[in-house]
């Protein structure tokens, strides 16, 4: 079997981009992101939830295990602030930042 090619730019990430999950709003594209980040402005004074997913770093325990702080690269981010936020399809919000969308959490 030959193997296959690496996705060209274009579609490599395809799925993320055209995902529709019921109450997520997905951020995989700099328009998206400009987007999301008016919605975040006009509720700067409530609370927000974060979380983060990480990569390419060593987890475990020992000297060689590292914390995300400063360590490996964020691949997406998360947010809630409440169920009465829109940011356009819902109140919970995706940022994609790996494949065709990294650097999208730099915006």
């Amino acid at each position: 079997a030959t193997p296959s090619a690496a996705p060209e730019p274009v579609l490599a990430g395809l799925f993320r981009s055209t995902a529709c999950v019921d109450g997520v709003t997905i951020v995989a594209t700099p328009e998206a992101a400009s987007r999301a980040l008016q919605v975040l402005h006009r509720h700067k004074e409530r609370p927000h939830a974060w979380d983060t997913e990480t990569a390419d770093l060593v987890v475990g325990r020992g000297a060689r295990a590292q914390s995300p702080v400063n360590h490996g690269r964020a691949v997406c981010a998360t947010c809630f602030c409440g169920d009465d936020v829109d940011f356009g399809s819902g109140p919970r919000l995706f940022i994609d930042n790996a494949g065709f969308a990294t650097g999208l959490l730099q915006y």
